[in-house]
């Protein structure tokens, strides 16, 4: 068994480590993420899950429909409080359909998206005055929709890939929202 190391700078002494518990975690390789070799994986116990579409919309919408309801929420009126889960689901499905879609390539590095980018799409939607928003749920979709943009849009860098994404954009409000997208 290892109890301990040894340090071999002059005086040299034996270090025990007693009661450690070293918790770490990882990401498949990949993205700039390096390989770890089994050799090094042998010492840990493994657990494993991966986040499907399913439990991503249940966490963000739980914290969103707390976030945008009554006290301790921001308290929104309640018709915007209702938009969270078509803006939750919609922003999981652009993101899955975006991981899928823009793939890293030599030429497009910079096309990795995490859960981070969902959580930064909702980040200024948490911070929103209630009284800049009033009752009015054009301008929440249309702050979504420039969050979005933001976040995913903006990283693309050849206008095909723009174009996708505003085709994406327009099908999830058509479908999430029942927006018909104006020309222009």
């Amino acid at each position: 068994p290892f109890f301990g190391f040894y340090n071999y700078k002059p005086p040299i002494f034996y270090n025990e480590v007693i009661n450690l518990t070293l918790t770490c975690s990882m990401g498949p390789p990949g993205g700039g993420r390096q390989f770890i070799t089994n050799r090094f994986l042998r010492h840990f116990n493994h657990i494993a899950f991966d986040m499907n579409e399913l439990t991503m919309t249940t966490i963000f919408k739980v914290i969103m429909e707390t976030r945008m309801g009554p006290p301790p929420g921001k308290g929104f009126p309640s018709d915007l409080a209702a938009m969270a889960q078509p803006m939750v689901e919609a922003t999981i499905r652009t993101f899955m359909w975006a991981s899928k879609t823009f793939l890293p390539t030599p030429n497009h590095v910079h096309y990795t998206f995490n859960l981070r980018d969902v959580a930064k799409v909702f980040s200024i939607i948490y911070d929103i005055d209630t009284k800049v928003i009033k009752s009015d749920d054009e301008k929440l979709v249309r702050l979504w929709m420039h969050e979005m943009s933001r976040v995913f849009r903006d990283r693309t860098i050849c206008p095909e890939d723009r174009e996708l994404f505003d085709d994406q954009l327009e099908k999830n409000l058509r479908e999430n929202f029942n927006i018909e997208p104006k020309e222009g």
